[in-house]
């Protein structure tokens, strides 16, 4: 009988938004098992204040030992080495009796029931929303190649890593682990690859001919259109309230911190939405943060959410009269421009 556990990953600096990110799954789907993974004893301040936390939420909080698969301590100043090591999780699970396992960052909201069910049918070691060929996420190819001795598959989808469907056995079989592992300590030290955890399992999928499971994109929704369009059409039902999507990814803009600009993401939304979609999707993404505020404080208190936070979570997302001021003026601006570039080719109006 097939069992899944959600899980994520981090330091005890991380593990408040581990356990909001968590425990936003678990209010639709109470029958799966839930981990927050952090690393083994030693150098873990604060770790003890959230373990009353996660024994009330029904979550559990597990070591992982990430030294015994990276020696390396860092790939860079921007990606810790806890980033990286979700891959040692599902071997963990497995030995736990877990068949499956759902990874997801946590900076992700969890918005209506998940059915496994056909994610288990389609018996692929690893899946996730498509983000355009591996081989793109690669840096000098060519390098990479030489070092590894071997041609790169070009034919494979990469995906974005904040939310991915493991199949916890087949990791094993293969050992997924020591393989990432061993691609890491090899093309670290070259500066070949930005190295992060979504370059890192591109490099394995490129370097080991491994074809990835492709989850439709309601499962790891960014709020804007990406490159390949692959998720346009869901964001405008979402934005037009019309489908709810599974789980959202704030990509561009933390619901802790600020929403994403209008000049940061303009030009995307034009092309992948439409201007008539514009409002509507700014109206979204503000009830999407509020959502993922309200339940930070229900999940850690609202003490400890706005100790972790900032005192800000405890306040819904409003539009300054200031700020709404200067965002009128500047949308009339990138509107105008956005139907210059229509009526020039260089953009399509959504349909």
């Amino acid at each position: 009988m097939p069992r899944v556990a959600v899980f994520s990953v981090g330091d005890a600096g991380y593990l408040p938004y581990e356990l909001v990110a968590l425990n936003s799954i678990k209010r639709f789907n109470p029958a799966c098992g839930y981990v927050a993974f952090v690393p083994a004893a030693g150098g873990q301040p604060g770790r003890g204040a959230w373990e009353a936390v996660a024994d009330r939420l029904g979550i559990e909080i597990r070591e992982i030992d990430f030294a015994a698969c990276f020696r390396t301590r860092k790939p860079h100043a921007v990606w810790p080495l806890e980033s990286l090591t979700w891959v040692a999780a599902p071997a963990l699970l497995h030995r736990l009796g877990y068949t499956h396992s759902l990874y997801v960052d946590g900076d992700v909201l969890g918005l209506r029931r998940l059915d496994f069910g056909p994610l288990i049918d389609a018996r692929k070691s690893i899946m996730g929303i498509a983000n355009g060929p591996a081989s793109r996420q690669l840096a000098n190819t060519g390098h990479v190649e030489r070092l590894l001795g071997r041609k790169l598959a070009v034919a494979h989808a990469a995906t974005n890593a904040g939310v991915l469907f493991l199949d916890n056995r087949e990791l094993v079989d293969v050992d997924f682990a020591a393989r990432i592992a061993g691609l890491y300590d090899l093309f670290w030290p070259w500066g070949l690859s930005e190295l992060s955890d979504q370059s890192l399992l591109a490099l394995y999928i490129a370097a080991y001919d491994h074809e990835l499971g492709i989850l439709d994109p309601s499962w790891n929704l960014r709020l804007y259109p990406d490159p390949d369009g692959c998720n346009y059409g869901l964001l405008r039902r979402y934005y037009a309230g019309k489908e709810v999507p599974r789980i959202i990814h704030f990509l561009g803009g933390k619901p802790w911190t600020d929403l994403p600009t209008a000049r940061a993401l303009y030009s995307r939304y034009v092309k992948g939405i439409g201007l008539d979609l514009w409002n509507s999707a700014r109206r979204a993404r503000r009830a999407a943060a509020n959502e993922w505020r309200r339940l930070a404080v229900e999940t850690l208190g609202a003490d400890a959410a706005a100790a972790v936070f900032g005192a800000r979570v405890l306040r819904p997302v409003r539009t300054r009269i200031p700020g709404a001021l200067h965002a009128w003026v500047l949308e009339c601006i990138l509107r105008h421009r956005a139907r210059k570039a229509i009526r020039q080719g260089r953009l399509v109006r959504a349909a």
